[in-house]
């Protein structure tokens, strides 16, 4: 984990750590004198690079000299890997936490070994002893404001459903929609929310906490298996609303679904294909409907 350093760094740091030594770490007041702080501003610099590289690719799961298990999941590490506010203010904790036992052990005292690594590398690996504690913090406020967040999502569905503004005349399809309302998951309740109101799903993203490729899974996630699945198979052609763009993408879906000969099916869905001629389906909408 040894620290790349650009030409003459390492030997500018030294240069500090002597003067630093020489001046003493603090004055009377308990301040950082002048040349402690001139070492730490320059071995801030080397650790804020390294510890953001670490959160954006994954490798502060495994990153310092102490084995620490990170409550991060996979969605976690997606969301640190797109987000650099977060990932700036993670090494920033990080980085705030090592400076006093630093100045400490280094400074004060001569706890560091130059034989075993550069000055760079010890201080980056003190920033990521603190990454537990760090890391444990955002991951549980995330986890909060998710929760907060769908759970205000799922008040405000709940008055929706109570409402129950349907134009449709048919109680068949007033029920059916009203049954797929009811059956959206927590997860994706908030991102209808958000659109039916007028933002992207990347906004409804950035509210939840977690990245825009993320949102959209989830909703073609839903959309594949909770709404087209049940309208194909359950709900009759005669009840499809003609005012939603997915219903062209549902015909297509019935008809190759069923097989050839099928009564139900279309006649010219029965009618021989010609040599050369390509049947082309229509690509299912990007909006959650």
């Amino acid at each position: 984990m040894e620290q790349e350093l650009i030409v003459g760094q390492d030997e500018c740091i030294h240069a500090l750590l002597e003067r630093a030594r020489a001046s003493g770490a603090r004055d009377a007041r308990g301040r950082l004198t002048p040349e402690c702080s001139a070492l730490v501003e320059e071995l801030w610099k080397v650790a804020f690079n390294a510890l953001r590289a670490f959160l954006r690719d994954g490798r502060i799961l495994t990153a310092g000299p102490i084995p620490q298990s990170l409550p991060l999941l996979a969605e976690d590490l997606d969301y640190l890997s797109k987000s650099v506010y977060d990932r700036e203010d993670l090494a920033m904790e990080m980085i705030v936490g090592a400076i006093d036992p630093f100045v400490t052990a280094v400074v004060d005292g001569s706890r560091w070994d130059k034989e075993r690594s550069s000055l760079a590398t010890y201080f980056v690996g003190r920033c990521l002893m603190n990454k537990g504690t760090v890391i444990e913090k955002w991951v549980t406020e995330r986890r909060n404001q998710q929760h907060i967040r769908e759970q205000e999502s799922s008040e405000i569905w709940t008055q929706l459903d109570r409402l129950r503004p349907f134009r449709q005349e048919s109680d068949m399809l007033n029920g059916f929609v009203f049954q797929l309302i009811q059956g959206v998951p927590l997860d994706v309740r908030p991102i209808l929310h958000m659109i039916a109101q007028g933002f992207t799903i990347a906004d409804a993203a950035r509210m939840m906490g977690i990245s825009a490729s993320a949102a959209r899974n989830r909703l073609k996630r839903w959309r594949t298996n909770n709404v087209v699945a049940p309208l194909v198979k359950d709900l009759p052609e005669s009840l499809w609303p003609s005012d939603y763009s997915l219903i062209e993408y549902l015909h297509s879906e019935r008809n190759r679904q069923r097989r050839p000969g099928d009564p139900r099916r279309r006649d010219q869905g029965d009618a021989p294909k010609q040599v050369g001629q390509h049947r082309r389906t229509p690509a299912l909408p990007s909006g959650p409907f």
